[in-house]
C-alpha cells in the first residue's frame, strides 16, 4: 500500500476516533474505499441494541476467551474441533452473546435483554482457525467455518470474533486478502500479535512490532482497516509508562498507528470499562481449556448445559443489583422455603453474625416471598459494604414451619445426638452439645432421654439465610497449633478480635490430620489425630468475630504416612529405599499421583466445611541432606523439582476451582535470596505465582546466618531483612506478569525470641513497621508455642 494512502488512512482512522465513526472531508467514493474495520454486516442476529448501558452492579465481569490451535485432539495450546463446537453451544445455553472489542471498549455491548456479553479471541492467526479449502469453500472444521455453521442453525447467536495476527496469517499466502476481506465483511474484527510475536516486556523496538505489522496487514489488505487492538504475545506487555505510550500511538516506515486496548494472556474474566480497576492495555482472558472453564464457568469437561459460574456476569437489563450498589461480588438466590413465608430482614433488626450465617431469620404465615435484591436493598447502607453474597438455603423435608417455630417429628431410634448432628449446621449453634442444650431449655417436658418415634419436637435458631463476607484487605493474625484449638482456640479468637486483629493460621495437617475428618482414607491408615477437633464449628466461630480462617497443611514432611505408605515416599536413587535426610527424616515424594489424590480429598472437604484458605507448608522437597542422592516419579518425564512443585499446587487449585477457597503457600525467605535455594528445593516464585492467591514468605531475620549479606548478627536487624525480603519477593512475583498479578505476599513475621537479645514488643514493632512503609499491612506471626504475649500490641491496622 503506497506510504501516501496510508496516511490517507491514518487521517481517516483518526477522525473515526475523534468524532465517533463519522468522516468528513472525503467522497463517498474515496470514503468507501477505505472502509474502515467496522463489520459490513455488523449483527448477524436480530438484537435490541439497548445503547451505553449503564453498569448496574459495576463488579461485574465480561469473560474474554482465549484460543489458539484448533485441532483434532486437545492440548496445552489447542481445543478440539468438537470441543469448540460444544464451546459454542454452552455459551448460547448459558445466555451468552458474542460481542466485538470494540462493543467492549465503548461500553455499547449490543446484546438483547438478558444475555451476557463475551468476547471470543484467536491468537498467532493458524491455518485451522480458518482455512479455505480448494474448492473455494471454507473447511468446516476451522473455527471460521463452525461458527459460520452455528450461526446458520442458530439465528439468534451473534457470530463474531477478533484474530490478533502475525505475518504469514493464516498460513495460506495466496489467499490472505480473501480471508481478512471475509472477516471484515462478515462481522470479525482483526487485531495487532506484533510483527515477530515479541515479548513487548523486553522489546527494546515496540514501535516496529506494533506499526510494522500494521503496514505489514494495511498493503495485503488494500484498504484502510482500523486495527487498534493488540493481543500480547506471552502475556507481556511494556513494563514502562513510556513503553504503553509508544505502544498507543505512533508511526513506523510512514505507517502511523493507534492501540487502544491490550489483552494478556488467560488469567480471569474481565471487568467492564465502567469499573475503576480496568485498564484498557491489561485486559485479563480465559484460557478456552477444560481446566479454566471449570474453574471460572464450573462446567464440566464436555458439559454444554447450565451452570452457575464462579464469578459475577454481566447480563444487560436483569440481574444487577441497583445502580450504586456495594456488592463485591455474587447475589445468588436459591429456593426459598415454603410458598408463602418471608424472610422481613430490615424488620428483625438483627445483624449478628454466628456460623458464617448473617442476619436472623424471621418467618411467620402471613408474609409473602421477596427475592433476595429486596433483602439486600433492605439492609442499612453500613452493612452493604460487607456482603459479597447472600444464599437462601432450602428447607429440608423433614422439618416445617409453623408460625415462627422448626418442628421435627422424631424417627425409631433418634437421639438428642443423631438429631442435634442432623440440624447443627442450619441452627445458629456452633457445636452439638450446644443445640441439644437449647433444644431442651425450648421443649418444656421432653424427656431426651427417652424419646418415642413421632414425638414433636423444636428446632431451635434455624438459619437459612447465609451471607459470605468479603475477605478484609488487611490480614493480621496468629498461629495456633490443633491442640490449642481444641484446648483454647475461642479464648484465642476473642482475644485477637479484641485487639484488632482478624486471620488465624491453624494447623489442619502438621502430623496426623488435626480436625474431624470423614475422608475414608484417613481413617483407614490411621491419620486421624486424639486432638482432633471440629473445623465446621471452629470456622463458624472465626466467622462470627469476623476472623479469616486459614488451614496450615504440611504436606511432603509427614512422618506418619511415610510410615505406613512407603509407596509414597522420596527414594534413594541407589538402593530405591525411602531416601532420609541427615536427620533420619523420610519425606513423601512431590510428584506421586496417589499422595496428589489424598491430599485434594482432604482440601475439597475443608473447603465443603467453609474454610477460607488452605496454607500449604512443606510443599517443597527436602532442604537438608543429600539431595543429589534422592529421584522421585516426576524425574523420569525430566521434570524439575520446581515443575514439580508448581505442577502439585496448580492441580489441588483445578479440584477445588468450584469452591470459594484460596490457596497460600509457605516459602522459605532465603528463596528471594538464592535462585541456587529455589532450585533445590523446587520453589521457584514466578512460577508459584501464577498458580496461587497467597504467598507468605518466613522471613524470620534470625534464619539468616551470622554475616550474611555482610550483617554480622541478622538476628538483630528485623527492620531491614523483613524490609529486603519483602522487596525481593515483590521483585520475583512481578515477573510472573499478568498471571502473578493479583497475587499477595504476606509476610511471617518472627514472633519467637531464637537469635534475639531482649526479644519483646520492640522486635514485632519493627517488623511490622518495615512492611508498613513499603505499603504492605498483613502479616502473620509464627509462635510455635502460641505464646503472642509480645504481638498483641501490633494487631490493629494502619491509621
Amino acid at each position: 500500500m503506497p506510504k501516501i494512502l496510508v496516511r490517507i488512512c491514518f487521517s481517516l482512522i483518526a477522525s473515526f476516533v475523534i468524532v465517533g465513526g463519522f468522516v468528513f472531508g472525503l467522497s463517498e467514493e474515496v470514503a468507501d474505499s477505505f472502509a474502515l474495520n467496522e463489520p459490513e454486516v455488523a449483527q448477524k442476529a436480530s438484537i435490541v441494541d439497548d445503547g451505553k448501558t449503564s453498569d448496574g452492579n459495576i463488579n461485574a465481569r465480561i469473560p474474554v476467551l482465549e484460543y489458539h490451535n484448533i485441532a483434532e485432539t486437545e492440548g496445552r495450546w489447542a481445543r478440539s474441533i468438537e470441543n469448540f463446537r460444544s464451546d459454542l453451544e454452552f455459551l448460547r445455553n448459558n445466555d451468552y452473546h458474542l460481542i466485538t472489542v470494540r462493543n467492549f471498549m465503548s461500553g455499547d455491548f449490543a446484546v438483547p435483554v438478558g444475555k451476557k456479553p463475551v468476547l471470543m479471541t484467536f491468537d498467532d492467526g493458524l491455518l485451522n482457525q480458518f482455512r479455505i479449502l480448494d474448492d473455494g469453500s471454507i473447511d468446516p472444521n476451522s473455527a471460521v467455518g463452525m461458527m459460520e455453521d452455528f450461526c446458520l442453525k442458530y439465528a439468534d447467536f451473534n457470530c463474531t470474533a477478533i484474530f490478533y495476527l502475525n505475518t504469514n496469517s493464516f498460513r495460506q499466502k495466496d489467499k490472505i486478502k480473501e480471508k481478512l476481506d471475509f472477516l471484515l465483511k462478515n462481522g470479525y474484527e482483526i487485531g495487532n500479535h506484533t510483527l515477530t510475536h515479541a515479548d513487548l516486556g523486553k522489546s527494546g523496538n515496540i514501535k516496529r512490532e506494533i506499526g510494522g505489522l500494521n503496514n505489514y496487514l494495511l498493503e495485503r489488505m488494500q484498504r484502510c482497516v482500523l486495527i487498534d487492538s493488540v493481543a500480547y504475545p506471552f502475556g507481556a506487555y511494556p513494563k514502562t509508562q513510556a513503553g504503553i505510550e509508544q505502544m498507543a500511538s505512533g508511526e513506523y516506515d510512514g505507517g502511523p498507528y493507534i492501540i487502544s486496548s491490550g489483552f494478556l494472556v488467560g488469567a480471569e474474566p474481565a471487568y467492564s470499562p465502567t469499573n475503576p480497576k480496568f485498564d484498557p492495555y491489561k485486559i485479563p482472558r480465559i484460557q478456552a481449556i477444560d481446566d479454566e472453564w471449570l474453574r471460572h464457568f464450573n462446567r464440566p469437561k464436555g458439559f454444554t448445559g447450565k451452570v452457575r459460574e464462579n464469578f459475577v456476569p454481566y447480563v444487560l437489563g436483569g440481574g444487577e443489583l441497583s445502580e450504586g450498589s456495594e456488592l463485591t461480588d455474587e447475589l445468588e438466590i436459591n429456593k426459598l422455603p415454603g410458598e408463602t413465608e418471608v424472610v422481613d430482614f430490615a424488620a428483625s433488626g438483627d445483624y449478628s453474625f454466628k456460623k458464617n450465617i448473617w442476619g436472623k431469620i424471621e418467618f411467620n404465615s402471613e408474609k409473602i416471598v421477596v427475592p433476595a435484591e429486596s433483602i439486600y436493598n433492605g439492609m442499612a447502607d453500613y452493612v452493604k459494604p460487607m456482603v459479597n453474597r447472600i444464599t437462601i438455603k432450602e428447607l429440608p423435608d423433614d422439618l416445617e414451619l409453623k408460625g415462627d417455630k422448626y418442628y421435627y417429628l422424631v424417627k425409631d431410634e433418634d437421639t438428642a445426638e443423631k438429631i442435634a448432628a442432623r440440624f447443627r449446621r442450619i441452627t445458629d449453634s456452633y457445636t452439638d452439645d450446644e443445640l441439644i442444650l437449647r433444644m431442651k431449655e425450648v421443649n418444656d417436658g421432653v424427656d431426651f432421654e427417652k424419646l418415642e418415634m413421632g414425638q414433636e419436637i423444636i428446632i431451635p435458631g434455624v438459619q437459612l439465610m447465609e451471607i459470605e463476607r468479603p475477605v478484609p484487605k488487611d490480614l493480621r493474625g496468629i498461629y495456633l497449633t490443633a491442640y490449642s484449638v481444641k484446648g483454647k482456640g475461642r479464648d484465642y479468637a476473642d482475644k485477637l478480635a479484641a485487639e484488632g486483629g482478624n486471620m488465624i493460621v491453624f494447623d489442619v495437617k502438621a502430623g496426623r490430620v488435626g480436625y474431624k475428618s470423614g475422608v475414608a482414607a484417613v481413617l483407614e491408615l490411621g491419620d486421624d489425630s486424639r486432638y482432633a477437633y471440629d473445623l465446621e464449628e471452629y470456622v463458624g466461630y472465626l466467622h462470627s468475630k469476623n476472623i479469616y480462617a486459614v488451614g496450615r497443611f504440611v504436606v511432603f514432611k509427614d512422618a506418619h504416612l511415610a510410615a505406613v505408605k512407603p509407596e509414597w515416599t522420596l527414594k534413594n536413587k541407589v538402593s530405591g529405599k525411602s531416601w532420609a535426610n541427615n536427620e533420619g527424616a523420610v519425606w513423601l515424594d512431590p510428584s506421586n499421583p496417589d499422595y496428589h489424590d489424598y491430599i485434594i480429598a482432604l482440601c475439597v472437604e475443608m473447603a465443603q466445611m467453609g474454610i477460607d484458605e488452605i496454607q500449604f507448608d512443606y510443599v517443597r522437597f527436602p532442604a537438608l541432606g543429600n539431595t543429589a542422592s534422592m529421584t522421585y516419579l516426576a524425574e523420569k518425564d525430566g521434570k524439575t523439582r520446581d515443575q514439580v512443585i508448581t505442577d502439585f499446587v496448580r492441580k489441588v487449585k483445578v479440584a477445588l476451582a468450584g469452591y470459594n477457597v484460596k490457596i497460600g503457600v509457605d516459602v522459605f525467605g532465603i528463596v528471594g535470596w538464592s535462585d541456587l535455594d529455589a532450585r533445590i528445593v523446587g520453589q521457584k516464585i514466578p512460577e508459584l505465582s501464577k498458580v496461587v492467591d497467597v504467598i507468605y514468605p518466613m522471613v524470620y531475620p534470625s534464619h539468616f546466618g551470622k554475616g550474611y549479606h555482610g550483617h554480622a548478627d541478622p538476628g538483630m536487624e528485623p527492620y531491614y531483612f523483613v524490609q529486603e525480603s519483602m522487596k525481593k519477593f515483590q521483585v520475583l512475583v512481578d515477573e510472573a506478569g499478568s498471571e502473578g498479578a493479583d497475587v499477595e505476599i504476606r509476610p511471617w513475621f518472627q514472633g519467637f525470641p531464637l537469635g534475639v537479645k531482649g526479644f519483646g514488643s520492640w522486635y514485632m514493632e519493627a517488623q511490622k513497621k518495615a512492611i508498613n512503609d513499603i505499603g504492605v499491612d498483613s502479616f502473620v506471626i509464627w509462635s510455635p508455642g502460641n505464646y503472642y504475649s509480645v504481638s498483641w500490641g501490633i494487631m490493629g491496622g494502619v491509621e
